[in-house]
């Protein structure tokens, strides 16, 4: 009987395909999941992270277990990809086999990849390559070391990277043109974050031991939107060094500068700075250095609330290349070596820091730049009250005989 019952299903099938029919496919394994692991089957399903990101379905899960992975791991899909530690701590460590390749790439045009969990490292161009139009990504948890970009970010991309620790990388995250949020992540060695235009969003990093702590740069094609918000930004050559002359709109907005040699130097459209503390800039790093906060903005400075305190040089350097305003207000500006608040007027300034104006604004502006810094035409109108300036070695304000608004300064309480 199983047998004629076997006969007559070949015969409906071959009848089918005679009709031009074809059977159902069988249907593919569901990979919704899948367990990478250095030993391999039956304790997991593959040994190479490369083999699983190929054969897992689009939002699928790769599930890393403990070990060291030498590949380079090319993401063409939606997924998560997740490091697993062991009850010892163990890690997952991923290595570059080709150091001339990113250690892990997301390719273009795919979207929503999350990673997690992973140490990523070894690669002479990046330890995570976002590529170009990528959106939807989420790199958290990760520690990102010894590559020459920890985190590089292209063109039109979008992500947020949470949570992770970046050590020794020559930059450790690079974002050029791309919508991004930096948050919650440690930063150290070498250089923190280099920003070239887009729009991104800095909040509650600690970026520490780096030449410069965040370095943001836009030109003509690359409009700026950066918002620096409670970071902890400590002991760099550079606290910050912003130069996006027109294209940059930058605020700051309660972030600790402390013990850099310079807190930072501003070269922007518009500053919104609120309610941060510059403190203890350090010029015996390099004999010159040593001042709070030095801005040149082209149509407009605000600064309200913050705190610059003990700075070897000059608290605060302000210049308006354009018609636009000033306004100080509220803030405390104490016992910093130079002046507390000194306009770009050459009579209130080191020759350093024109030379350093000089080194960040292009060539082809800084020649009319200058030429309005030494005929005094840096200093528009301020306006503002309330700030305690006091106890500054060369002087409270610079020049004297500027018409400082009534209330500019007010009284010391002791």
């Amino acid at each position: 009987m199983r047998r004629w019952g076997l006969i007559l299903v070949l015969l409906i099938l071959i009848g089918i395909a005679g009709w031009g029919i074809q059977p159902p496919p069988l249907p593919s394994p569901p990979f919704q999941k899948v367990t990478v692991c250095p030993e391999g089957p039956p304790k997991c399903g593959f040994t190479s992270i490369e083999a699983a990101a190929d054969i897992v379905t689009g939002g699928g899960i790769i599930e890393v277990l403990p070990g060291v992975y030498v590949e380079n791991i090319n993401i063409g899909k939606g997924l998560t990809l997740q490091g697993k530690k062991s009850l010892h701590y163990e890690q997952v460590i991923i290595k570059a086999k080709n150091p001339e390749q990113p250690t892990i790439r997301i390719d273009s045009g795919v979207y929503n990849v999350t990673i997690l969990g992973l140490e990523i490292m070894g690669s002479n161009k990046a330890g995570i390559e976002v590529d170009e139009g990528v959106k939807g990504i989420l790199v958290k948890t990760n520690q990102v070391l010894d590559n020459e970009r920890g985190i590089w970010i292209k063109p039109h991309a979008q992500a947020i990277i949470d949570e992770n620790i970046l050590a020794g990388n020559s930059i450790a995250i690079e974002s050029i043109a791309a919508r991004v949020n930096i948050i919650n992540n440690t930063i150290s060695l070498q250089f923190g974050v280099a920003i070239h235009g887009g729009e991104v969003r800095l909040a509650n990093n600690v970026i520490n031991n780096s030449l410069t702590g965040v370095g943001i740069v836009a030109d003509s094609l690359t409009p700026t939107s950066v918002t620096l918000e409670r970071n902890m930004i400590t002991d760099n050559l550079r606290g910050i060094e912003i130069r996006t002359g027109e294209w940059g709109a930058i605020v700051l907005k309660g972030n600790t500068l402390a013990d850099n040699m310079l807190g930072g130097v501003v070269w922007v459209r518009s500053l919104e700075a609120r309610d941060n503390y510059i403190i203890n800039s350090d010029s015996s790093k390099a004999q010159r250095e040593g001042q709070g906060l030095i801005v040149l903005a082209t149509a407009k400075i605000d600064l309200v609330g913050n705190v610059l305190i003990g700075n070897d040089a000059s608290g605060l350097i302000l210049g308006l290349s354009q018609s636009g305003g000033i306004k100080v207000e509220k803030n405390v500006v104490l016992n910093n070596g130079g002046y507390g608040l000194a306009l770009l007027n050459p009579n209130c300034i080191h020759t350093y820091v024109i030379e350093l104006l000089e080194t960040i604004i292009p060539e082809e502006e800084w020649d009319e730049i200058e030429d309005k810094l030494y005929q005094g035409q840096l200093q528009d109108e301020v306006e503002g009250n309330g700030n305690l300036v006091t106890g500054n070695k060369e002087g409270d304000l610079c020049p004297e005989d500027y018409p400082w608004p009534p209330g500019f300064v007010k009284e010391d309480s002791g």
